[in-house]
């Protein structure tokens, strides 16, 4: 006995587990038709930091996919932090999470930024966007990432097929000489102290090479991805001087670009601000998402009409006699026309009953003898067939007296 409730147990434990991966499984694939997908490692033994989220739109079929970079000054900031409109456009997104200036220095970003988007390429079809269109798109610091990913080469950069800079900086040098010091946030972001020197591990004009190592406009060259620039005229932190650097060495490498200047932006401008340019930007360079058509109702097939079923061959059934109205069928042999001899002795016997009514009578009780040794109903006083049921007996009668004399 113990050893049957060991195998027992054993064998329900393993249908249990069974159960339970079908069970993850159905509400991953529920998850994955509507709602994000949260805090997916993309390298192995990651870190809290190192993880994405991805939201693939319901009723569209393997959609392009966004790639996220949230701002922050590489040191705070979080991948909930999505533009509103990235959950309207039809596009998958995937938001992603990387090691902060507190944790590591450059370029420890910018591999967290490449191993993404290899995780992401590995899985596509598990998750159901398409790899071979992927956009980047970044804000601030998350620009100053996507901005090199445009420029920089990398493992994956020919799924990339444009990329979106808003508000970043992209050259770490010249951002210096580019301060406006009567704006305290430029003077702080390119201070001695400030984000770019927590970056590279220390001020940018005593790292020179470190600064323009992590800058895109170092690496602009003519096999770069198309860029648009989005940047705000009263922007606070980064000036827009360096949207400007970025265009003009674009335009001299010859790579496709729009610059869109918003003279009255501030740095942290809201996302509707910059969709019109965005979607844009991005419909020449990926194809529109196929969305599903749900609502459209399927028409059940009409069922074929059956013929009515033959009618019974009983003789005592009104319905079987012979309507004379009716067409005659195609397989009954059609009667054939009088000869000319016999058209002339019914003319001739037609004449004679004319001419005396007592020859008619004796016509007509021959013709009914006549009928009745064929058969045939009996006929009444004005030689119709004679109808009802006697008729009917009368015929079954005959019938039955035919098939005796026949056996």
């Amino acid at each position: 006995m113990p050893l049957l409730a060991v195998c027992w147990y054993g064998t329900l434990k393993k249908y249990l587990s069974l159960l339970t991966l079908l069970f993850v499984w159905m509400g991953g694939v529920a998850a994955h038709a509507s709602e994000p997908m949260k805090d997916i490692p993309y390298v192995a033994k990651a870190n809290v930091h190192q993880k994405l989220d991805i939201f693939v739109p319901p009723n569209v079929v393997s959609p392009p996919l966004i790639l996220y970079i949230h701002g922050g000054g590489w040191l705070t900031g979080d991948k909930a932090d999505v533009p509103p409109f990235f959950m309207q456009t039809g596009y998958a997104v995937a938001t992603i999470n990387m090691r902060p200036t507190s944790v590591a220095r450059w370029p420890a970003q910018w591999d967290d930024c490449v191993s993404a988007l290899t995780f992401l390429r590995e899985n596509a079809s598990k998750y159901g966007y398409s790899a071979d269109n992927i956009i980047v798109c970044g804000i601030s610091s998350g620009a100053h990432l996507a901005a090199l990913m445009a420029t920089k080469d990398y493992p994956g950069k020919e799924n990339v097929k444009c990329v979106v800079d808003v508000s970043g900086p992209v050259n770490l040098l010249s951002i210096v000489a580019h301060v406006n010091h009567a704006v305290p946030g430029q003077v702080v972001f390119a201070s001695p102290k400030g984000q770019i020197a927590a970056l590279i591990g220390g001020p940018p004009l005593k790292n020179q090479s470190a600064a323009l190592q992590a800058s895109a406009v170092t690496f602009a060259n003519e096999n770069s991805k198309p860029v648009l620039i989005v940047h705000g005229g009263m922007d606070e932190i980064i000036p827009y001087e360096q949207a400007n650097e970025f265009h003009r060495r674009l335009d001299i490498m010859k790579v496709k670009n729009d610059l869109v200047l918003l003279p009255t932006a501030a740095h942290n401008m809201p996302a509707q601000m910059w969709a019109p340019a965005f979607q844009l930007f991005v419909s020449r360079y990926v194809p529109p998402p196929k969305r599903i058509n749900v609502a459209q109702k399927v028409q059940a097939p009409t069922k074929p009409t059956q013929a009515p079923p033959p009618p019974p061959s009983s003789p005592w059934l009104p319905h079987t006699l012979q309507n004379p109205n009716s067409a005659p069928s195609s397989d009954q042999p059609k009667p054939e026309p009088p000869r000319a001899d016999q058209s002339r002795g019914d003319q001739s016997r037609a004449d004679q009953s004319r001419a005396d009514p007592s020859r008619a009578d004796q016509s007509r009780a021959g013709q009914s003898r006549a009928d009745q040794s064929r058969g045939l109903p009996e006929t009444n006083g004005q030689g119709a067939p004679a109808t009802g049921f006697r008729a009917r007996h009368h015929q079954a009668l005959q019938q039955q007296q035919q098939q005796q004399r026949v056996q």
